[in-house]
């Protein structure tokens, strides 16, 4: 079941140590249609969340990041923004198990393009779901 947005365009914060990576991964995501807040960091993506005063509906990030962990700076952003839907993306497949534990998505590179698109939908669609029910009113 689709549910659409509340209101405007899905906003999804991207974050990725790698510089080629992250612009193919805003790339990917400006042509499907999102507007995408890209940071390098955590603490640049910490900043964007202070200081953006949109919804921000999906926080899309690498696993490893320079001086912390993506699963780590991700917790800290639910705190600011409850119901952000999180989707970690990693070559390493253990990372998925810590990503279901917590109640994320994963995607395992390498990934197509299509199988990126497709997780952030189910994730949207997923997470959307669980607010209406109030599954995350206190995540």
């Amino acid at each position: 079941m689709t549910i659409p947005p509340s209101s405007g365009p899905i906003t999804i914060l991207v974050v990725e140590g790698e510089p080629l990576l992250l612009r193919f991964l805003c790339t990917i995501l400006e042509q499907a249609g999102y507007k995408v807040l890209s940071a390098c960091s955590a603490e640049r993506a910490v900043s964007i969340v202070r200081e953006f005063a949109g919804t921000i509906d999906l926080l899309l990030t690498c696993v490893s990041l320079p001086r912390t962990s993506g699963p780590k700076m991700a917790e800290k952003l639910e705190w600011a923004r409850p119901g952000l839907s999180v989707i970690l993306i990693s070559s390493d497949a253990t990372a998925c198990a810590r990503a279901r534990l917590s109640g994320w998505h994963f995607v395992q590179k390498p990934f197509l393009p299509a199988t990126l698109l497709e997780t952030i939908e189910t994730a949207l669609d997923h997470d959307r779901e669980k607010l209406l029910s109030g599954e995350l009113a206190f995540r």
